[in-house]
């Protein structure tokens, strides 16, 4: 079973200030944030992973280089990747998340959404949810530390110490304030 938290259509667009923060996943279960970029300096496209539990303390990270393609690309080689791991999945990747919900994602031109519907086929419970990018602060971060020179995934068992305010903002706050200008 497949579920888009919340569905893409009802996300609020007029909403003038938001406070925006980490949300968990349940008791006893792992949440894998996921993200996906282009540098602007270098045309290199990174994608991250950072898997955290309940209360929100970091389990492992992953970070990779996937060459030179469009942030959608990017984007979408997150969410792909990230459904080895079959958990609820966030990212901020709205316009990706669109492409694989669509009832004909298994025939999109695109062949990474035609693999992300066909995986997503499969018999397991997998929740995707939109977050801010403001609550995926971490996970951007963890991606631009990717090593560009780096094609294979990197594990890390514990957190770069330059992410542990992001972490630690997460849990306890405060949370992000977004004003709509």
């Amino acid at each position: 079973m497949v579920v888009f938290h919340p569905p893409l259509e009802l996300l609020p667009t007029d909403t003038p200030t938001r406070l925006i923060q980490w949300s968990p996943p349940t008791l006893h279960d792992f949440c894998l944030n996921v993200d996906g970029g282009v540098s602007p300096s270098t045309g290199i496209a990174y994608i991250a992973y950072l898997l955290r539990d309940n209360r929100g303390n970091w389990v492992m990270g992953f970070k990779k280089t996937v060459g030179f393609v469009q942030p959608l690309c990017a984007e979408l080689w997150a969410l792909h990747t990230s459904l080895q791991f079959a958990l609820q999945i966030q990212s901020n990747g709205m316009e990706a998340l669109k492409l694989i919900q669509v009832p004909l994602a298994s025939s999109s031109s695109i062949p990474l959404v035609r693999s992300i519907s066909n995986m997503i086929g499969k018999h397991w419970l997998i929740s995707f949810n939109w977050v801010l990018r403001d609550a995926n602060k971490p996970t951007d971060m963890l991606a631009k530390l990717a090593d560009h020179s780096q094609i294979a995934i990197a594990v890390l068992h514990i957190a770069p110490t330059v992410m542990l305010p992001l972490l630690k903002r997460g849990i306890l706050g405060p949370p992000y304030l977004k004003s709509k200008h």
